[in-house]
């Protein structure tokens, strides 16, 4: 089995030491060093615990001062004018209140690092206050001043009591510039502007019925009106006094004929002057005309309208009419006389020249075609055509239908040149009065007019030719026994008579007669 191992070599022996020598411990040392162990750990904390103030007291500031410009920002909008001290006393209130209302959570710390901050922001921001309530009052006290001065300015004007009233600007002015603290350099600007604006108002009053006068109060008081607007109302004047000249001249001549009267203006020596004489002469003599057209024309209304009633008009109907519609009528009343010697009850037909002479009127100057007195041609058209032209008139108020309308009768104009009629009324009437009756039947069987495209089929159709007594001559045509009611028997080109041939050997028909072709060739251009 193992053994411990024994020795028999040397063995070790316990000794004293010389001299008694024992070591000591510094136990002072000891609590010195935990003592700056502990110091340090505890400026660690305190700055940690700063930090987390400095934070929090800059989060405070931050709201304060955002919530400071929206009520400031709202208080200046609230109280203006003559209320603004209110919001000097809620602003200094807002302040009063800061500290308890921002900051209570803070650490006595961050409290004291907050009312450092509020002390600077409340000194400027009352500070702020003040000099906005400070301006606000200037601002309303010039608001007042102005509106007194512009006050009187205008009780001047309107009482006459001008002196007065500039008596008073002078003072107003005064009281500003010893508020203001200008010079009397500022005060004398001013006064002159405000002055100027008195004048100015007194000259435009007086020169809207006396010019003269106007000039005579510019001439007294010429060195108070700014020197920028001296020759504009120096113009004026000029103007204004040469209107009234050429007003007073106008009815200093009023007995004389116009003719006498414009070369009696000749001899004004003011070209200007003389200029707005004669227009002032020529407007006068307007408006004489206007109003006896205007008269003439009351007694034409007066006059038809007993006509329309079969009553007798009256001599001094007739002689207040217009002499051209006084003619009129007196044509239409022997017109109807003969027709009834003649005719009887028997319908009017229509002349196709009187026809063609208002349908011409109707294109090419539609205005005055509106102003014209149908009933006057009831004698000349029949009533069909009448109605139609009555509902050209109404049409004219209608620019859609007036532009549509137009279009047309350009196009009616068109084949009048194409068939060599534009001279010669009658036919050019024939021509549309065959027109007009195909557009209106298109209408009366479709509901709307034609498109440009249809009527220009219509207007194809019409210049078919033919065997009729179309103008008697050559230029025979289907609009003839549209508007005649004559038999048509249509001349059918060589071109088109081999088509319908064609046509009827298609279906079976080796020969054709006349008759079959030309009943087919109407059928084929839609024609009777």
């Amino acid at each position: 089995m193992p053994r411990v191992p024994l020795s028999t070599g040397p063995q070790l022996t316990t000794q004293a030491q010389p001299g008694g020598y024992i070591p000591q411990v510094d136990t002072g040392a000891t609590g010195r060093a935990v003592g700056q162990a502990l110091d340090r750990a505890s400026d660690v904390a305190d700055k940690i615990a700063q930090r987390d103030d400095e934070i929090a007291t800059s989060q405070v500031d931050a709201k304060l001062a955002g919530d400071w410009m929206a009520k400031d920002a709202e208080l200046r909008t609230k109280y203006q004018g003559a209320n603004v001290d209110q919001y000097q006393a809620e602003a200094a209130k807002w302040w009063q209140d800061a500290p308890t209302t921002y900051g209570q959570a803070l650490s006595t710390r961050g409290k004291t690092m907050l009312s450092q901050v509020l002390g600077r922001r409340q000194s400027v921001a009352l500070g702020t206050v003040a000099q906005h309530v400070n301006n606000e009052k200037e601002r309303t006290a010039d608001d007042a001043a102005s509106a007194n001065i512009q006050t009187s300015i205008q009780f001047g004007v309107t009482s006459g009591d001008v002196a007065g009233a500039a008596a008073r600007v002078r003072q107003l002015t005064a009281e500003v510039a010893a508020r203001k603290g200008w010079t009397t350099e500022q005060l004398l600007a001013e006064q002159g502007k405000s002055l100027s604006q008195l004048h100015l108002a007194q000259i435009s009053k007086l020169a809207e019925t006396n010019a003269a006068a106007a000039q005579t109060y510019y001439d007294a008081n010429k060195a108070e009106v700014g020197f920028a607007q001296q020759p504009r109302v120096e113009q004026i004047l000029k103007g204004a006094t040469d209107n009234q000249f050429a007003v007073q001249f106008a009815a200093s001549v009023a007995a004389k004929p116009l003719a006498e009267q414009i070369t009696a203006a000749a001899d004004i020596k003011d070209p200007e002057r003389r200029e707005k004489a004669i227009t002032q002469l020529k407007t006068n003599h307007g408006l004489v005309l206007a109003a006896k057209q205007e008269e003439e024309r009351k007694f034409s209304d007066q006059a038809w309208q007993l006509v329309g009633q079969g009553k007798k008009v009256p001599e001094a109907v007739l002689t207040g009419m217009d002499g051209r519609e006084r003619v009129q009528l007196q044509d239409h009343l022997r017109q109807r006389a003969e027709h009834l010697a003649m005719l009887g009850a028997k319908p009017v037909p229509t002349d196709p020249t009187t026809h063609a002479k208002l349908w011409e009127m109707l294109v090419r100057d539609p205005q005055a075609f509106a102003q014209e007195r149908l009933q006057a041609y009831s004698m000349k058209l029949s009533q069909t055509d009448l109605e139609q032209l009555y509902t050209k008139q109404r049409e004219i108020l209608d620019p859609k239908q007036s532009a549509d309308g137009v279009t047309w009768l350009r196009r009616i104009e068109d084949r009048w040149n194409l068939l060599g009629i534009d001279k010669d009324d009658k036919k050019k009437g024939t021509f549309s009065e065959a027109a007009n009756r195909e557009r209106e039947t298109f209408k009366q069987r479709t509901g709307k007019y034609p498109t440009p495209d249809e009527e220009t089929k219509i207007l194809d159709r019409l210049m078919l030719p033919g065997q009729s007594s179309w103008f008697n001559d050559n230029a025979k045509s289907y609009a003839e026994s549209v508007v005649t009611g004559r038999k048509f028997v249509p001349d059918i080109s060589s071109t088109d008579r081999a088509e319908l041939v064609k046509r009827f050997k298609a279906r079976g028909v080796a020969a054709p007669t006349d008759a079959q072709i030309t009943q087919a060739y109407k059928a084929w251009k839609g024609i009777e």
